[in-house]
């Protein structure tokens, strides 16, 4: 994961929608102590493991 940028003081959630609203649609960001994080992608691998983990 990565961060956006490191802010000081750390961004707001009212700031964080804001910034939602701003990137392209399928990105995934999520909050960690006022910091945005990009979310990885899952792999297809990941998706298998899933998957065999819900059908057990």
């Amino acid at each position: 994961m990565r961060a956006a940028e490191t802010r000081d003081p750390p961004m707001s959630l009212d700031g964080f929608l804001t910034f939602l609203a701003e990137r392209p649609a399928g990105e995934r960001w999520e909050l960690a102590d006022g910091v945005p994080l990009m979310n990885a992608q899952p792999t297809r691998r990941h998706d298998w493991i899933q998957t065999n983990i819900v059908e057990s």
